[in-house]
């Protein structure tokens, strides 16, 4: 989930941080919670750089990250924005989500 206040910047930031395929995934909060949510890394190997993952354990968060749907729902206002995230954190209760 992310706010974006310019046409197109949460689609630019999604692809450059968080769905990328590169090797380094401590840009990503997200990627870095699939690599602990499946067991290859903790969070705290995950944010190291240069990277200490191996090209096995990247290679798997990377194919979790491929299998994952994007969607968007415009809204008027950040702040209307801010205040359908925190209602969909609630009714869903995404398991990766940390904060």
């Amino acid at each position: 989930m992310g706010v974006a206040t310019r046409a197109g910047g949460l689609q630019r930031r999604l692809q450059r941080e968080h769905l990328n395929t590169g090797h380094d995934l401590s840009r990503s909060a997200f990627r870095r919670n699939v690599a602990e949510h499946l067991g290859v890394a903790t969070v705290a190997q995950a944010k190291q750089r240069p990277s200490v993952m191996t090209d096995e354990q990247v290679d798997a968060v990377n194919a979790w990250v491929a299998g994952c749907q994007v969607a968007w729902m415009e809204t008027s206002s950040g702040k209307q924005a801010g205040q359908l995230e925190k209602e969909l954190k609630s009714e869903r209760r995404p398991p990766l989500t940390k904060r």
